[in-house]
């Protein structure tokens, strides 16, 4: 199951993909990879990826982003099974990122990136609120990281964060990326994308002055961004702009 880009607007929620008793063997087991998987409405519990009662799955090398959804919204569900492989994944969710509630079906589960955006980081043999808390419970993840992937969109899981650059282990079985570019052999991505940073690499991510009101006309007000350097290089200058009024302002920063 592969190179899918699924996209879903429920009133409710939905599953972006629900395995219910899929079996593969020890010789032959379920390859899923290379999917992009977004749920960006609903005030129920989404699920990314529900998998229920299944055998020999290797779940590796996805994209999840649940941007939407009620407070159990879970990015990969386990019940039952067995022999079930968590690796190279890239999931965001706005509540749990892993629902595992049958953690001996889990077999291995590393090199992902679990990033919460509210709620309960995940749940394994309890809740866990961060990373750690997690790694130390299931004795798992221990190459996985958290942090914003910097998704082109909602929907768009193509990736630009450069902590997620070469942060893989490499699998035999997935030799290109959803987009048909070929994966690193020593040194893939995390999730889906496979991409090279930029070298030189900026996003602004708030405006943080003015704010509304801006108070009485004529009235000097300052001005302040925060941004966030993306690409590989460490920045120590940088000339910033704005256009106020039709007129653009720069400032040597």
């Amino acid at each position: 199951i592969s190179n899918n880009k699924l996209d879903l607007t429920p009133g409710n929620y939905h599953y972006a993909m629900r395995m219910y008793y899929c079996d593969g063997t020890s010789t032959n087991p379920i390859n899923v990879y290379n999917n992009f998987m977004s749920i960006s409405s609903g005030t129920g519990t989404n699920y990314g990826a529900y998998i229920y009662g299944s055998n020999y799955v290797n779940f590796v090398h996805n994209s999840i982003n649940l941007s939407a959804g009620g407070s159990s919204t879970r990015g990969i569900y386990v019940s039952s099974g067995g022999n079930i492989k968590l690796l190279n994944n890239n999931i965001v969710s706005n509540s749990y990122t892993y629902y595992i509630s049958s953690t001996g079906a889990v077999v291995q589960a590393d090199y992902n990136n679990l990033h919460s955006t509210g709620g309960t980081f995940a749940y394994w043999s309890g809740n866990q609120t961060n990373l750690a808390g997690l790694q130390t419970t299931s004795g798992k993840e221990a190459h996985s990281v958290s942090v914003d992937p910097q998704f082109y969109g909602v929907t768009d899981l193509h990736i630009t964060s450069p902590i997620l650059n070469d942060s893989a282990t490499p699998l035999s079985y997935v030799t290109e990326d959803i987009d048909g570019q070929p994966r690193s052999t020593t040194t893939p991505d995390i999730g889906a994308d496979e991409f090279t940073p930029a070298a030189w690499d900026v996003i602004a991510t708030a405006i943080v002055q003015p704010t509304d009101p801006f108070g009485p006309q004529n009235t000097n007000i300052n001005v302040e961004f925060s941004f966030k350097n993306i690409g590989l290089n460490a920045i120590t200058a940088m000339t910033v702009g704005f256009i106020y009024n039709g007129t653009l302002h720069t400032h040597n920063w």
